[in-house]
């Protein structure tokens, strides 16, 4: 049975709707760590790059995007490196470029929100309005977390306890991330929208929150079948649709499923 799977994802003819025969198996913590939670994590930035043919001021909202995954990686560090409540260079180090990337968004958000919005909005007021609001919360989202961040500065080299401000530090910037990636996919057309907020809901959210970021397969491997169909619904309707997707779109699209069926193979093999 397993051989059949793999011949209909290999075949790309209406793999769509196949079903799997059970929870795959074979997936070691070493094959997981090594190879699929990279690919993983690269179909992930991948995905926001497939906008690219839809979106207003899509190249400048990717350099934010990026920097706020270089934060995400710096509060890891943080959490790993400032445990001691004595003086720490290391600890100083990390928490530095914590400071800059958070800093580095502040600027960004600040340098978006002066850019006119782009005419495939067109005339429609209520939609500028709620981008606005959008960015506004996330302005405010910023400082908000750049005083947290600050403030855990302050004290770092004193006799008192950080480990709770460390986790809700962390804890806000996930969120800022999610709050981010939402914006990111609002000024769509309506008709795009859906399919790219479907893809992100259903696949790409929850690899994120539940496979890569805690690094557990346990997810992957219970929700397979539901993820695969959600990606290959996306992707026939990126690459094989009449939408005017750009040649540049569909060869990374094709780039981005190719990780996942070798993801797949992994699984199955």
């Amino acid at each position: 049975m397993k051989s059949l799977i793999l011949f209909l994802i290999l075949s790309q003819t209406s793999h769509a709707t196949f079903s799997f025969d059970g929870k795959p198996a074979n997936l070691t913590a070493r094959d997981f760590s090594r190879y699929v939670l990279p690919q993983l994590k690269s179909i992930e930035k991948e995905f926001f790059t497939l906008i690219q043919d839809f979106h207003p001021n899509y190249r400048y909202m990717l350099k934010i995007k990026k920097i706020i995954d270089i934060a995400k990686d710096d509060i890891q560090e943080v959490q790993k490196v400032c445990k001691e409540t004595s003086p720490n260079s290391r600890c100083n180090t990390v928490l530095g470029n914590l400071k800059s990337s958070w800093r580095k968004i502040g600027v960004n958000l600040d340098e978006l929100s002066l850019l006119a919005i782009d005419t495939k909005i067109g005339d429609n007021r209520y939609k500028k309005l709620q981008l606005n609001s959008k960015l506004e919360n996330l302005i405010s989202k910023q400082l908000e977390i750049h005083g947290y961040i600050h403030t855990f500065a302050l004290f770092q080299d004193t006799s008192i306890s950080q480990k709770r401000n460390l986790k809700d530090i962390s804890e806000s910037i996930n969120l800022f991330g999610k709050l981010f990636d939402i914006y990111f996919l609002s000024p769509l057309d309506s008709n795009v929208k859906d399919i790219y907020s479907n893809a992100y809901r259903h696949f790409i959210s929850p690899l994120k929150n539940y496979v890569i970021s805690p690094r557990e397969k346990k997810y992957l491997l219970d929700n397979v079948e539901m993820l695969n169909f959600t990606w290959n619904a996306f992707h026939m309707r990126i690459s094989k649709t009449n939408l005017q997707v750009s040649r540049e779109t569909k060869k990374l699209a094709t780039q981005v499923h190719r990780r996942w069926v070798s993801v797949l193979k992994l699984m199955l093999r």
